[in-house]
């Protein structure tokens, strides 16, 4: 019978919308007036509850409400369609305090029928299977699993939400379904390596029986220690985060603007941090509508200590980059250019142009730009268009090939067996790139600049459109008796 899984937090209501399309055949529909909840299992204090609240041709809307921390239900949903056919669906729900799942890697409302492979902070749906003799009672038996090392430590653990039971002449079959729930703050499995889920039988008057399953926890659990550079459109939420080795009692940031040392935010504390598989990661909420664009970041100053030793605190920066559209098409327009190796099979992560690292180089290509050809220019960027755009990013561009040459010379290597020689080096074209673009840029920039000094431009957005003419100058001619232009002349004959 198939499982949809949800997960609920124990103290607030969760709104559900399930698609039954998938289970019915073409052309049929919900019977009006079928759609019912046969039953929830196990019966608990407070009990689980599914208040149906619209039924569709489809699908059905309702609030799962009530229902016990710790324990996993099946509620299983019964309907006829159009055609007479009755069908039924179960909703496997786990019911938590709380899931602790800082980065949303998944869907929640999606679903596995298995469990082999699965990401911390995640669940699906396990089976578990025990073959005893046929004359084995199960009437009153339950099972539970369990998610454990090889040290034998408990990392997680819940109950089956439904039993079954097959007999025949050789054997008696028990197989019970469970929402498996994976802890954020369990380690991703290692190469070679995995955890086993224990599944429990217990029957009253007899010893239990286990069976067990082999499983792997993967997905992106190891988050770094340390502050996180955050990039955010002006007017946006940002998330500044920090992920701390130990617990803190106190920990706050402050905020200061690009230029000069006023701040933008006074410190603020920052409360109720998550266990994650590195530490406890910590995350500030910052309204930017009162925040400037630029290229230029914000600078994120956070301090962290304990109150029995305030004199031993600790402080950690990060940045945040307030950006506009203008200057994200300039960040896609330099990744186009020095990130098209992107899909080689050298695809390192430490190899890679994200965006926080490419506005980071576009900043020194701003700056750059401003100091070459021997005029000192003050643009900053934030809605440069035409020539000056070009500029910069062409410098910021020479910049980011410079950098990536460096990393790949590196991680060159050379092989060379009897019959075998591999060489991986690819310094030597981005470093012919870099050199191609600066020599182009050095031969044009120099009157490039000289042209915008003749015109008065020296700063501002970098829009040439909405630059003016500036303080152009000119020569004066005038027409009076003594010169030779106009209605003025010498017309006598001497």
């Amino acid at each position: 019978m198939s499982a949809i899984v949800f997960m609920k937090v124990e103290t607030s209501n969760l709104s559900v919308s399930v698609n039954l399309l998938t289970f019915m055949n073409v052309g049929e529909s919900i019977l009006l007036g079928s759609l019912t909840v046969s039953s929830v299992s196990p019966v608990s204090t407070p009990p689980l509850v599914l208040t149906v609240s619209t039924v569709s041709a489809s699908s059905f809307v309702g609030t799962l409400s009530g229902g016990k921390n710790s324990l996993s239900y099946g509620v299983k949903v019964d309907w006829v369609t159009n055609t007479g056919r009755p069908l039924s669906v179960t909703l496997a729900v786990v019911v938590r305090n709380d899931f602790n799942v800082p980065y949303a890697t998944k869907n929640p409302y999606a679903y596995q029928s298995l469990v082999g492979d699965i990401e911390a902070g995640d669940a699906a749906v396990g089976k578990g299977f025990f073959i005893l003799p046929p004359e084995f009672d199960a009437g009153a038996s339950y099972v539970t699993w369990s998610l454990m090392d090889r040290e034998g430590s408990v990392f997680a653990n819940g109950n089956a939400y439904d039993l079954s039971t097959s007999r025949n002449s050789y054997s008696l079959t028990i197989e019970s379904n469970a929402v498996v729930h994976i802890p954020s703050d369990v380690p991703p499995s290692l190469d070679g390596q995995k955890y086993q889920l224990r599944w429990e039988l217990h029957t009253p008057g007899m010893s239990d029986m286990y069976a067990y399953e082999s499983i792997s926890v993967v997905g992106v659990t190891s988050v770094p220690i340390g502050p996180q550079d955050t990039v955010e459109v002006q007017g946006d939420i940002a998330s500044i985060s920090l992920v701390t080795a130990d617990l803190y009692d106190n920990v706050g940031l402050e905020i200061f603007n690009p230029s000069g040392n006023a701040k933008a935010f006074n410190f603020a504390n920052v409360v109720n941090p998550k266990r994650v598989s590195t530490g406890w990661y910590h995350v500030a909420s910052v309204d930017t509508s009162s925040l400037q664009a630029s290229v230029l970041p914000y600078v994120v100053s956070w301090k962290y200590w304990n109150s029995a030793t305030p004199s031993r605190s600790s402080r950690e920066t990060s940045r945040i980059f307030v950006v506009n559209g203008s200057i994200l098409n300039a960040i896609e327009d330099t990744r186009m250019m020095v990130n098209k190796a992107k899909t080689t099979l050298f695809n390192f992560a430490d190899m890679m142009f994200d965006t926080t690292t490419l506005i980071g180089f576009l900043r020194r290509g701003m700056d750059m730009f401003n100091g070459s050809g021997g005029y000192m220019t003050t643009f900053d960027m934030t809605d440069a268009t035409g020539g000056i755009r070009d500029f910069w990013l062409g410098y910021s561009e020479v910049a980011m090939l410079q950098a990536q040459a460096l990393a790949e010379g590196e991680k060159a290597f050379d092989f060379q067996g009897q019959a075998i020689q591999l060489t991986v080096d690819r310094t030597q074209y981005y470093q012919q790139m870099a050199d191609t673009l600066l020599n182009r840029l050095e031969a044009n920039a120099r009157q490039f600049k000289q042209n915008l000094a003749t015109k008065g431009i020296s700063g501002g957005t970098g829009n040439v459109n909405s630059a003016g003419r500036g303080n152009v100058p000119f020569v004066g001619i005038t027409i009076h008796p003594a010169s030779h232009f106009g209605r003025y002349y010498n017309n006598w004959n001497i």
